[in-house]
């Protein structure tokens, strides 16, 4: 039984220690940007998804905001002018890089469906060409059955004409035997 409280007491103590630690994650991209430090307090877990991270005392994070000021006052807004402005070209910069690479994907899409329209057209002249081609063949065998009717007409008809005409000429024969005796 009293196990039983040991392990209840430990697992209340666990909770409540663990409701009060805070917890910081920290990007990829957080190593790049120059947004203000994060500050950690006492309890507080970092995981961390960056490459590195730098951590600071409290000292040594005031005195480099000292610097960063007397930076500031030295050189003034120029230097502040151009980091904004150069944050800000490198803002277009990634924006027509991502319109870039959109028109990039769209044109590779646009290439994909033209080779498959050019392809189901390459089909269609395919079949297109062989459906013409059996029909010269059928064209090809007509003219030859016609022209060889053709030659049989003729030959038919010149034999007819040479009958007709060994027939009048036996009739002339006969007759004009006939008329001489």
């Amino acid at each position: 039984m009293k196990k039983k409280y040991l392990l209840l007491s430990l697992l209340f103590l666990t909770l409540d220690l663990s409701a009060q630690l805070d917890t910081i994650v920290v990007n990829k991209n957080y190593e790049l940007s120059r947004k203000f430090p994060l500050i950690a307090g006492s309890g507080t877990v970092v995981i961390t998804h960056a490459d590195s991270i730098y951590l600071f005392n409290k000292i040594r994070f005031e005195h480099y905001q000292e610097l960063r000021q007397l930076v500031r006052d030295s050189i003034g807004e120029e230097i502040e002018d151009i980091v904004l402005k150069y944050e800000k070209i490198l803002t277009e910069n990634d924006m027509l890089f991502a319109q870039l690479e959109k028109k990039c994907r769209e044109q590779s899409e646009l290439y994909e469906e033209s080779i498959v329209e050019l392809k189901k057209s390459l089909n269609n002249l395919d079949v297109n060409l062989d459906l013409t081609h059996r029909s010269l063949e059928n064209a090809n065998k007509s003219l030859e059955l016609g022209l060889e009717q053709i030659k049989q007409s003729q030959k038919k008809r010149t034999w007819q004409n040479i009958g007709i005409l060994g027939g009048g000429i036996c009739l002339g024969l006969i007759t004009g035997l006939l008329l001489a005796n």
